[in-house]
């Protein structure tokens, strides 16, 4: 399952696919990026990372992508 980040409003989606652009809190459109292939809550096999700029959490099968941080520039993930 993929996990996708908004890089403008920082919401969180697991899913198959990219999710709908529709409605960011924000204003216009999400713009997701593909984490990693994990899940937002802790499973066997996935290791937990949390980023120090925004605090998103996530479980990833390996390290998660740094790009687009809601808080500006990339992310800064560290594993927990």
């Amino acid at each position: 399952m993929g996990l996708y980040i908004c890089g403008k409003c920082g919401a969180l989606v697991e899913n198959f696919s990219p999710p709908s652009s529709a409605g960011c809190p924000v204003g216009g459109s999400h713009y997701w990026i593909k984490v990693c292939n994990g899940s937002l809550v802790a499973k066997p096999g996935l290791k937990p990372y949390q980023c120090r700029k925004c605090g998103a959490t996530v479980y990833c099968q390996s390290f998660p992508s740094s790009a687009r941080c809601p808080k500006g520039g990339s992310h800064s993930w560290v594993r927990l």
